[in-house]
């Protein structure tokens, strides 16, 4: 790739605005994935599907001015570690768009294994066309990310490019791997939060470790480097997952992008869940045993009542007080000699931002 248009190779690291990153780094993106798009044979067929899931055409597929698409962070995660270390970030923008895809690959799949009829506030794919088209866009998202990853060889040697693209892979896998745990835990009573750790950090943490590890790979040859930036990504996706949930719960349908309390509905064995089945006195415990142990649809004055159970345990401030302790361990991997101070503060102000909804949960907590 890198067809797309972009900013001149070298950029200068201003100071923190993180809504000026996300506007700047996000328009370098929405071009290079267009240009993608607009590539034989995506306009037509199945790639139409992604085309609409990524935001870019409406359900009668007609392409519309500005994106209706997700947040970017991941890509925009990987743009500014390599930007950290480079103080340039062109190069890395076939890289940013493959995460892109692969993450959205994992978006319409979880889309259809959790029965989700929204996903940013729109119908999602298999809802509009079915499962089986869906899954066939689903797939060919993957190779879609592969055909942007590839683009790295006009910048990186081959062999390099090879090295990483097999360490792409293992995220995959590793995604996958966590999806089927967490579908599994649906069907489970004794999940600890140390299996549940261990399942968001192959579902979620995994790719958000790539970002940061893919970023520092091509940017440098130091292996400690890679791997105290990689720390710094998952440590980040495993305080977002854990965010993520307590939006899953107590979060508005503008928050979650999908109806409010669809993961209750769904008994999605989440952090919250777990946290407060362990704190629970026996009553309030069986309770939410036999709700998470039946499928029946719940009305709006019964999620009331169990977000409150789920508040009166303490659950949702023991979820935020680990989740900001994650975040502060992403912090203190970035405590790393070739980093200048700019670059840090940078990064933790965008990793800040990613883990912005705990902040608002908090708040209308009290």
């Amino acid at each position: 790739m890198g067809g797309g248009g972009t900013s001149s190779s070298v950029t200068k690291l201003r100071s923190v605005d993180v809504s000026q990153i996300l506007r700047e780094y996000g328009q370098e993106l929405d071009r290079e994935i267009l240009a993608l798009l607009e590539s034989p044979p995506c306009r037509q067929g199945v790639y139409r599907l992604v085309e609409y899931h990524l935001g870019w055409c409406d359900p009668k597929l007609t392409r519309t001015g500005t994106p209706e698409r997700g947040k970017l962070l991941r890509p925009i995660l990987t743009l500014l570690t390599f930007e950290a270390l480079t103080r340039k970030r062109v190069e890395a923008l076939p890289l940013a768009v493959a995460i892109e895809l692969l993450h959205n690959q994992t978006l319409i799949f979880d889309d259809i294994q959790d029965g989700d009829t929204l996903r940013r506030g729109r119908a999602t794919v298999w809802k509009i066309w079915g499962i089986p088209k869906a899954i066939g866009a689903g797939f060919n998202a993957g190779p879609l990310a592969i055909a942007s990853f590839l683009g790295l060889k006009e910048h990186f040697p081959s062999e390099k490019v090879l090295e990483l693209l097999m360490r792409f892979n293992e995220t995959a896998l590793e995604i996958g791997e966590g999806q089927y745990l967490d579908l599994s835990f649906e069907d489970s009573e004794d999940i600890t939060p140390e299996d549940y750790l261990d399942m968001i950090s192959r579902k979620t943490a995994s790719l958000m470790a790539f970002c940061t590890y893919g970023a520092a790979f091509l940017a440098s040859d130091d292996p400690q480097l890679h791997g105290r930036l990689s720390e710094f990504g998952r440590k980040l996706g495993l305080a977002m997952q854990i965010q993520d949930d307590l939006v899953g719960i107590w979060g508005s349908e503008k928050e979650a992008g999908k109806r409010c309390g669809n993961d209750i509905q769904r008994r999605k064995k989440t952090f919250p869940v777990i946290q407060a089945l362990a704190r629970a006195p026996s009553r309030e415990r069986e309770f939410l045993k036999e709700i998470y142990g039946s499928r029946e649809e719940l009305p709006e004055d019964k999620l009331r009542e169990i977000q409150a159970v789920f508040e009166g345990t303490g659950a949702q401030e023991a979820c935020v007080r680990f989740s900001k302790a994650l975040e502060t361990e992403a912090y203190s991997a970035l405590d790393i000699p070739s980093l200048t101070e700019p670059a840090k503060d940078t990064l933790k102000e965008f990793a800040s931002h990613c883990c912005s909804a705990i902040g608002r949960l908090r708040a209308a907590a009290r």
